[in-house]
């Protein structure tokens, strides 16, 4: 399964963004995966190379279509931490007034807003037709035996975090180590200088993944990391790490 963006027609009002597609991710992962239940195949790769991201909460239908209850009662261990402030506001179409109002809170400008990754409810998912969800009853349509994930320096931002996410689930992640950090500035505003008229932007938000001591808290390395041997090994082909596993699952297979 190649994901070249994270973006589809499960965004409600589309085209307000000024996208358009007729890909919902919950319909084609729920019919690869019947076909991959039907033919017992054991093996998903998951392709994110050159997934610049999109939307994370698009990526939540499918992963529970993946594992069923279990995504939801994972603790995947991101958190977010928000700063309230006049142009974060403006950029989400909402005053200090309503956003308390909204949420009960007596935030002030300048406060953040933490939340952690935790997803309780379908109401976080992103998702044109949540009755295909309601229909599993917690229950994964299809989990394969073996999952990999495949990323290099352009898996970025919701590729990073679908990434991230099935590795918590146990996937094997496997290529370059993604070009984004798992502790890091996430989300940008954007602002207009007065007098320069200079547009700039500048982060919001910020995420963490692992303690601030952690090995793995400016890198997100893979488990399986290709090496420049590797690659030459596959005469250095755009296909050089899908080769790689099958390669590896081939050896593997032999052992047994």
């Amino acid at each position: 399964m190649c994901i070249n963006s994270i973006v589809s027609a499960d965004i409600p009002n589309l085209e307000n963004y000024g996208l358009k597609s007729d890909v919902i991710v919950a319909d084609v992962f729920a019919k690869m995966l019947r076909e991959m239940k039907a033919a017992n195949s054991t093996r998903l790769i998951i392709d994110l190379r050159g997934n610049g991201g999109g939307w994370t909460m698009i990526m939540y239908a499918a992963l529970y279509e993946l594992y069923g209850k279990r995504f939801m009662d994972t603790d995947l261990g991101m958190n977010f931490a928000t700063k309230v402030s006049d142009g974060w506001l403006k950029k989400n179409n909402t005053t200090l007034e309503q956003l308390n109002q909204y949420g009960g809170t007596s935030l002030k400008m300048g406060d953040f807003i933490e939340r952690s990754s935790s997803i309780s409810s379908f109401d976080w998912f992103m998702c044109a037709d949540k009755s295909i969800l309601e229909a599993q009853d917690g229950e994964p349509i299809y989990t394969p035996k073996e999952i990999y994930v495949v990323t290099d320096v352009q898996t970025f931002s919701s590729a990073f975090h679908t990434a991230y996410m099935l590795w918590k689930m146990g996937a094997k992640v496997v290529g370059v180590t993604s070009g984004q950090a798992p502790n890091t500035f996430m989300e940008v505003t954007r602002f207009k200088l007065p007098n320069t008229g200079l547009e700039c932007s500048a982060s919001n938000s910020l995420q963490s993944c692992f303690p601030t001591d952690h090995p793995m808290a400016k890198a997100f390395t893979p488990d399986i990391q290709l090496s420049y041997d590797d690659y030459r090994q596959f005469d250095f082909s755009k296909d050089a790490e899908l080769l790689f596993i099958e390669k590896l699952n081939y050896n593997e297979n032999r052992k047994k």
